[in-house]
């Protein structure tokens, strides 16, 4: 599968705004604020609400499942909420997930609700419930295997009646159901996309899913797993998680390790990740986490060494410090103002190379540097360019 580093970010943003509490047709001061309180800053929120709708949002208030369906430019995306909290309606969903290898009570919800979305406006939708199984207590006879089974149908809402492959999106839990989506909808789903999500039991899952009406008996191969690349992350590692998985380096968030499962930092990293594939397009994932471990000794202001990094070769200074959230989108969102489109530069990676290759290499190159000494001002001087940690050279 090959990797857009631009849609990465996309479906952060995504999986990050469905932690909000927002409603359809929400805009202006009342979506901005909604979006701040789930944790993205001003200039991001303000940016979000100006390119996204929201088409639908709907909380099981039993389950706690959460999702929201977005649009931009005609293309609707599904959004999956994670915890809401440890002191929420999703533990129990949590415990399922730890204990029993599939968080089967939101799994329930969440083919409900979808099943609403992609029937027509006013027609039947079908619905499923979790029936119980009838074991006699004294002989332990069991008169009714229970699990999955057809109920009352309800009105569909038709918001994706007729669509197919859509994306889904969601962080941790909310991850966790998007695969699952992936599962019991192969037409509707074209990809899927999972941040810091836990996994399965994989045969317990298959014999929950396969008792939904349409499911596809197997989990596709459209399913991307980001994962943050700092300290552990005993939450990501729980079960076994169908896909591919991509390694994202964000700022290690200790003295708070539970800090590293959250989507904010995860975002704000892909965030980065997305200016570099402004730079150049054909930019991995693996060589964009070599150049952000090596960019600065201070977890906490890698990302600001970063772009004030890029920011030199297109004339802008930002700070190379730990600054707010919002100074570091603000400067984000200038810098890409003043990037060229098309793909102008080529991203080079200088961490491990030799000397000789380095000099060779930052010839005909012009050279960032992390927060090290500027010994000279130089493309040609190798000995700078063993200092810094990414070259990028003009396109032919």
């Amino acid at each position: 599968m090959s990797e857009n580093l631009a849609t990465f970010y996309q479906q952060s943003e995504l999986a990050l705004a469905a932690y909000s509490q927002l409603s359809s047709g929400i805009t202006g001061d009342s979506f901005v604020s909604a979006l701040r309180e789930a944790g993205m800053s001003q200039s991001q929120a303000q940016r979000f609400a100006a390119t996204w709708s929201v088409v639908d949002q709907y909380t099981d208030p039993w389950s706690g499942f959460s999702a929201t369906l977005f649009e931009s430019g005609g293309q609707r995306y599904l959004a999956i909420r994670g915890t809401d909290g440890f002191f929420s309606v999703d533990t129990l969903a949590d415990a399922q997930l730890l204990f029993g290898g599939a968080a089967r009570n939101q799994i329930v919800s969440l083919y409900n609700y979808v099943q609403r979305l992609v029937t027509p406006a006013g027609q039947p939708a079908v619905q499923v419930e979790d029936a119980a199984p009838d074991i006699d207590p004294i002989t332990g006879h069991v008169s009714d295997p229970g699990g999955i089974r057809t109920t009352t149908s309800v009105a569909g809402l038709g918001y994706l009646a007729g669509v197919s492959g859509i994306a889904v999106t969601g962080h941790s839990l909310g991850g966790h159901l998007a695969a699952a989506a992936s599962y019991l909808f192969p037409t509707l789903i074209g990809a899927t996309y999972t941040f810091n999500a836990p996994g399965f039991s994989l045969n317990y899952a298959k014999a929950l899913l396969d008792q939904f009406p349409g499911s596809a008996a197997a989990f596709p191969a459209t399913i991307t797993n980001l994962v943050a690349h700092a300290g552990a992350d005993i939450i990501a590692a729980v079960g076994t998680l169908p896909g591919v998985p991509v390694r994202i380096e964000i700022e290690n968030q200790l003295p708070n390790p539970i800090g590293n499962h959250y989507i904010v930092p995860l975002n704000d990293a892909l965030a980065i990740y997305n200016l570099f594939a402004r730079l150049d397009p054909t930019a991995s994932a693996s060589a964009i986490d070599g150049i952000l471990s090596a960019a600065s000794s201070s977890a906490a202001k890698t990302l600001e060494v970063t772009l004030a990094a890029v920011g030199k070769l297109f004339g802008k200074t930002y700070p190379n410090t730990e600054t707010t959230r919002d100074t570091l989108y603000v400067n984000l969102y200038d810098l890409q103002g003043a990037i060229p489109g098309g793909g102008a530069l080529t991203e080079v990676s200088l961490v491990g190379m030799d000397a000789n290759t380095l000099a060779d290499t930052a010839k005909p190159r012009y050279l960032f540097g992390a927060d090290q000494p500027e010994k000279s001002q130089s493309p040609q001087d190798g000995e700078d360019a063993a200092a810094n940690d990414c070259a990028w050279r003009k396109a032919a």
